[in-house]
């Protein structure tokens, strides 16, 4: 009798601990979750900006599709640069056109364009 008493108590003891770890698994488990979704949320915003940001500048650039030529502009053939002319400054003017990003603020393609 006494040792099914012993053996009740034993199994009561571990079942109980098992219970606790359990509890405390589920609620560590519960923050990490938590924790998850915040990051994920706030992952998600970030890309938001970053198209919303990527729209306008395609809005801006169709913009410019819509501008119409000067009457009377043209290319002047004997008023052009002499060959090898002017190559660094229009090098680093297409580089900074193909670039994407580390644009300054308030200074943009279309900007520049105006």
């Amino acid at each position: 009798m006494e040792q099914t008493s012993f053996l009740k108590r034993a199994i009561k003891g571990i079942i109980s601990n098992i219970d606790e770890k359990i509890n405390t698994y589920t609620t560590k488990m519960d923050k990490l979750m938590k924790a998850f979704k915040d990051q994920s949320i706030a992952q998600i915003d970030i890309t938001v900006v970053h198209v919303y940001d990527m729209v306008q500048e395609i809005r801006n650039d169709l913009k410019l599709g819509t501008l119409k030529p000067v009457d009377g502009a043209s290319v002047q053939q004997d008023e052009m640069c002499l060959e090898n002319t002017r190559v660094e400054i229009i090098y680093e003017i297409s580089a900074w056109i193909n670039s994407i990003g580390d644009e300054v603020v308030g200074i943009s393609k279309v900007n520049i364009s105006y």
